[in-house]
């Protein structure tokens, strides 16, 4: 199953930077140090905000529920990450299309 409307989706980039990326952020600071590691910052946000509509739009979705946010589905996310040290990454991650179905 493919993420539905996909060619619709947006991401945010003060979302990106407030939550993807900050290491203040009660919930996003675990994934904040998994981006940053990965090689993903400030002077990366447009590539990792690329990276994301990319899996958005051609990744595969392993599930899907509702939450109080909206659907959160479950993509298997295949991708290369900046740093030429870190190994491209293979997991399975989320995104959570908000009640317009058209965040990220």
């Amino acid at each position: 199953m493919r993420l539905p409307h996909a060619e619709l989706a947006e991401v945010d980039p003060a979302k990106v930077r407030g939550y993807l990326l900050s290491d203040a952020h009660p919930v996003g600071k675990a994934k904040a140090r998994f981006f940053r590691e990965a090689g993903f910052g400030e002077s990366t946000i447009e590539l990792l905000i690329d990276g994301l509509l990319q899996i958005a739009r051609m990744q595969e979705v392993l599930g899907a529920f509702e939450t109080v946010h909206g659907v959160k589905y479950v993509p298997m996310v295949s991708w290369i990450p900046p740093r030429a040290d870190v190994s491209g990454c293979e997991r399975s991650g989320s995104l959570i299309a908000g009640r317009s179905g058209r965040g990220l």
